[in-house]
């Protein structure tokens, strides 16, 4: 009877150790299986996010695609420049609306905050569309203008530039290769800088993804390869609207400048565009003082060449492009 009783307790003995085999072996089948899914719904997650992720160009054509939305806003703005004869900073406040004068011309108000040229401080620009108000209280003085008053003299002034550019750059192009939508225009932009994301920012309250343009060496001009450096842009990542530019690492200075408050599409009053002339201030008319910037150009000019013409000349010497001069370049063998 022990002897059956042992040879029972050893078989079930057996039998729990080869039960215990199999649930291990299960157990570890089991888990491989789980994690072979945790690691393929990862990495089917990763793919998914990979491509989710928008490239700079796709970033760069949604940026135009907001900025064709705006109709109107106001930000704060702070400026900085380091040139290579002076640094400059400051900062302003501007408001703005499209298609606010008879014609479809944009508002605007621009209010200087800070300075570094302490006599800009307070200096504002308003325009409702049609006139236009520039006070000083630096000068206590404000010019006025109207715009169809102005289009015409400011033409007249640009030509005075042209094929001034650097580069000797010809805009005169065919509206056929002007990009209508935001796609091409990016499109046309690529063909000059190299575009790629460039991590991500804060600009004031606003997240911001940051791109990075640098110019296309052999599409340049020869001012701008020796210029160098390239441009960051910010934009905010909800709607990727421009916060932020900056111009770094170029031969010319660096530039910066950023919205530190900005609000797009909101409504703005009429009166944010209008000017009340302070009492005892100086009107001076835009178109007079044109002209005089115009007349004092001339006086400067004549004063230049008159001081590169000789009040007295040696005996026997004469002015170059004389009768005698010409005569004698006519002379045969000369």
């Amino acid at each position: 009877l022990n002897m059956l009783r042992l040879t029972q307790q050893s078989n079930h003995r057996s039998r729990y150790k080869q039960k215990g085999k199999h649930s291990i072996m299960k157990i570890k089948k089991q888990t491989g299986i789980a994690i072979a899914v945790i690691l393929l719904l990862l990495g089917t997650v990763g793919i998914v996010a990979a491509t989710m992720i928008p490239s700079a160009q796709d970033l760069l054509t949604a940026s135009l695609e907001t900025l064709e939305s705006v109709t109107g806003g106001h930000a704060v703005v702070t400026v900085g420049a380091q040139l290579p004869d002076q640094d400059i900073s400051g900062s302003f406040e501007v408001w703005g609306k499209l298609n606010a004068g008879p014609n479809g011309e944009p508002a605007i108000k621009v209010v200087v905050l800070e300075a570094s040229q302490n006599e800009l401080i307070g200096t504002t620009l308003v325009s409702d569309g049609s006139q236009f108000w520039l006070y000083s209280p630096e000068t206590n003085s404000v010019v006025v203008g109207q715009a169809e008053e102005m289009a015409p003299l400011i033409t007249e002034r640009m030509a005075e530039y042209e094929g001034q550019l650097p580069g000797g750059a010809d805009f005169d192009h065919d509206p056929a290769d002007i990009p209508q939508t935001p796609a091409e225009a990016v499109s046309k932009l690529l063909e000059y800088f190299t575009v790629d994301r460039n991590g991500s920012g804060q600009i004031g309250d606003n997240q911001a993804d940051i791109l990075r343009f640098v110019p296309i060496a052999e599409m340049m001009p020869e001012e701008v390869r020796l210029a160098g450096g390239f441009v960051n842009l910010w934009l905010r990542s909800e709607d990727q609207l421009p916060l932020a530019v900056e111009y770094a690492e170029g031969a010319v200075g660096a530039f910066l400048a950023e919205a530190t408050e900005i609000q797009i599409n909101e409504t703005i009053d009429d009166g944010m565009f209008s000017f009340t002339i302070p009492e005892g201030v100086e009107v001076i008319e835009a178109v007079d003082l044109l002209a005089q910037m115009e007349a004092l150009k001339q006086r400067v000019t004549a004063a230049e060449v008159d001081a590169l013409t000789p009040a007295e000349l040696p005996v026997g010497a004469e002015p170059a492009g004389t009768e005698h001069e010409e005569a004698d370049q006519e002379r045969p063998g000369r």
